[in-house]
């Protein structure tokens, strides 16, 4: 990694290797990313930056045992947007004293450059971080005039945060978080939804768009409840899907309903209605000889007279 050094709790440098050191871990990474690790005892801290329209995206996972401590050093400057998704560390950036991070928070800070002590106090931890350009924020800089003062101590060569203290993640960003580690993992990062989630995630964090108060979820809950956002339209014949899919995830009921709210604008069960009609209605005018009652079998229901009532509740209601 250019310009980034690692040093055990007894200042001895780590080896930082090209690529992920198994198989399975290489799961983890995005086929277009550059990728690296540094074995930290037996298990490793694995790094990960892409280049996704004018930023960099970088992901770091920590799968290192213990409490132990780390330290990090780098000269290269660099204006970003700091998300910490799990785990909790107490860092010591550039001798400004130490602070207790968890998960669930980030901030957009500028750093001239890096001499960072690092305690992991909740292992695994995981963080995205998302580096812009000086042109790139030169341009921010005119649409949120607020920022002016961290273009100005980047330049300067100064240490500068958005905010005092680092900003609670809401739901929502954690939802475009989830959303953008997808593509990558797919290698989709020049795709223009990609470039446009990770736009929108910069300015929800420039224009301190928290949300509501209450959105009190976790990165892993909200990657669960998107899985099971993607999962309900695969599997339209099962019966009782949203229960068994709860039982999985391990998510309370109401909360779970909730979220699903939050993130995609209907209640669990109207969305697989939807869907379910929606296969309905294709097999029906696409295939004549199927009858109602088989539309039905198909579709999740346990007779034509509730894909009949299904039908005319929606029709109905709209």
């Amino acid at each position: 990694m250019k310009e980034f050094y690692l040093y055990d709790d007894q200042h001895k440098p780590l080896e930082i290797k090209a690529g992920f050191p198994t198989e399975e871990m290489a799961k983890l990474g995005f086929p277009g990313a550059e990728k690296f690790h540094v074995m930290v005892g037996k298990l490793p801290l694995l790094f990960q930056t892409i280049k996704v329209g004018e930023v960099e995206i970088a992901n770091s996972d920590y799968l290192t045992a213990g409490n132990g401590k780390l330290e990090a050093k780098s000269e290269e400057s660099c204006i970003e947007i700091h998300f910490l998704l799990t785990g909790a560390v107490q860092i010591n950036l550039n001798g400004f004293g130490w602070t207790l991070l968890k998960a669930g928070s980030h901030n957009l800070t500028t750093v001239p450059s890096v001499h960072s002590e690092v305690y992991f106090k909740t292992i695994p931890a995981s963080t995205l971080d998302i580096h812009i350009p000086e042109a790139k924020f030169t341009l921010l800089v005119d649409k949120y005039p607020k920022i002016a003062r961290l273009l100005k101590a980047f330049k300067e060569k100064q240490d500068a945060n958005l905010n005092e203290l680092r900003i609670k993640t809401t739901a929502l960003m954690f939802h475009l978080i989830v959303q953008i580690r997808i593509a990558l993992r797919a290698g989709l990062e020049n795709e223009p939804s990609t470039i446009e989630m990770v736009e929108r995630l910069i300015c929800m964090v420039i224009e301190e768009d928290n949300g509501a108060p209450d959105n009190n979820y976790t990165y892993e809950e909200i990657e669960k409840i998107h899985l099971v956002y993607l999962q309900l339209g695969m599997r339209l014949d099962e019966k009782d899907t949203l229960s068994n899919k709860l039982k999985k995830i391990k998510i309370k009921a109401a909360k779970f309903r909730e979220g699903f709210k939050l993130l995609f604008g209907c209640l669990p069960r109207y969305y697989l209605q939807e869907k379910r009609l929606e296969k309905a209605y294709k097999l029906a005018t696409e295939d004549r000889e199927k009858t109602i009652k088989g539309i039905a079998n198909l579709c999740g229901y346990d007779s034509s007279r509730y894909l009949a009532k299904a039908f005319f509740s929606v029709t109905v209601l709209n």
